[in-house]
């Protein structure tokens, strides 16, 4: 089957509000308290940026990629950029959310590329970005934010970057804890980016082993063994996830969705949109518009 290019769809995902830094630079740091009054809801955007949310006290929900969780006391928060985000908190929650581009910590690829790989949590293969924080985590970190929250207008910018850093060394282990960490994490994480990117110019399994220089079996293994999921089980998660967003932030018909994701069957599509979510693309637009959550 011949692909339309990825960047057909991209430009029509382009409808999604995306959430820059602007004026903030290279991170922004927000603290929020129990103010007596619920924030207005956010609108569905994408960031540029990675972000972590840390809740202190909970209340309300959050959709990431059109999975809700709420937003628990004494929990973490982990969004990549491009995902597609929302948040609405309720009068009684606190706490407090950093953002930062991919440069912050290192003006190199090769720093950056080592830094996302020593923390799991903003990796591609990550499906979990909720962590409920263990107590003696949750005291150190509040701890540490309340001295950066008093050192961020008079502290040296390395400073304020170690206490980052700090911050994410103590989230990292309790993360890790809660799910295996990955076998070969660089040959996943460079799969996961591939299918990312070209999940609309490819969908077969031994393209991508190809890209990798390792075979279908293998790709196949490393997949099942660290994610629980066979290599064209996460391909198909991907296309499902692109047709989620069209069937929300756009309203071309079920058939032109079909088209732009290089489906030759519109009724195949709608079986198999179905089959992994239980509702017909139409049924799905429908419930999510109408969805308060969202």
């Amino acid at each position: 089957m011949s692909y339309l290019p990825l960047q057909t769809v991209t430009s029509i995902l382009e409808q999604i509000p995306i959430h820059s830094l602007g004026l903030y630079g290279q991170h922004d740091f927000s603290l929020w308290e129990n103010s007596g009054h619920s924030p207005q809801p956010e609108v569905p955007h994408r960031h540029d940026y990675y972000e972590f949310i840390v809740f202190f006290e909970g209340g309300g929900t959050q959709s990431i990629d059109f999975i809700n969780y709420p937003n628990d006391t004494s929990s973490a928060y982990f969004i990549r950029p491009g995902q597609v985000h929302m948040m609405k908190r309720t009068s009684q929650s606190s706490g407090c959310n950093f953002r930062f581009l991919r440069t912050y910590f290192y003006d190199n690829e090769t720093g950056a590329a080592a830094f996302f790989r020593e923390y799991p949590f903003f990796s591609l293969q990550s499906h979990q970005p909720q962590l409920k924080l263990p107590a003696e985590v949750f005291t150190a970190l509040k701890k540490l934010i309340e001295v950066y929250s008093l050192s961020e207008k008079f502290a040296s910018q390395e400073t304020l970057k170690s206490l980052v850093r700090a911050m994410l060394q103590l989230l990292k282990r309790p993360f890790e804890q809660a799910q295996d960490t990955p076998r070969h994490p660089g040959t996943l994480e460079k799969f996961m980016a591939l299918v990312s990117s070209h999940f609309n110019e490819t969908r077969s399994v031994a393209d991508y082993a190809a890209m990798l220089n390792i075979t279908p079996n293998y790709l196949n293994e490393l997949c099942s063994g660290n994610l629980g999921l066979s290599a064209k089980a996460l391909i198909d998660e991907q296309v499902m996830l692109e047709t989620k967003r069209l069937l929300f932030h756009t309203d071309l018909s079920v058939k032109e969705i079909a088209f732009q994701l290089n489906f030759d069957d519109a009724s195949y599509f709608v079986r198999r949109f179905k089959e992994k979510n239980g509702l017909t693309p139409a049924a799905f637009r429908s419930s999510v518009r109408n969805d308060k959550s969202y």
